[in-house]
């Protein structure tokens, strides 16, 4: 169950051990292939973080993106409005649509 969804992107809520974290300062969740618009969580404007701790970590598992967030940041995308993500831990999902081929991402 998504927990946020903007557009054709979710983020479900999991509890997952094992993956190697790295801290970023933005996450790239998808790019408009039709429009150039990003889904992007960051970490710009967010206040000071004591030293050693970050807001954002990024890992990648199977060809699938996890964030874990310590504190709320915003899900930013052109076309839609900006979604404040809680701190946790989340699986990123593409909407996936079926054509008599194959299913596919859908495209933004």
């Amino acid at each position: 169950m998504f927990k946020y969804r903007q557009g054709d992107v979710g983020l479900e809520l999991v509890t997952i051990e094992g993956l190697d974290f790295k801290p970023a300062k933005q996450a790239v969740l998808a790019e408009g292939e039709k429009t150039g618009h990003f889904h992007v969580v960051t970490t710009t404007g967010v206040a000071t973080i004591e030293e050693g701790q970050f807001p954002l970590e990024v890992a990648e598992k199977d060809g699938t993106m996890y964030l874990k967030i310590s504190e709320p940041l915003p899900l930013k995308h052109a076309e839609h409005a900006t979604i404040t993500v809680a701190p946790g831990t989340y699986k990123v999902q593409r909407q996936v649509e079926y054509t008599p081929e194959a299913p596919r991402q859908v495209l933004d």
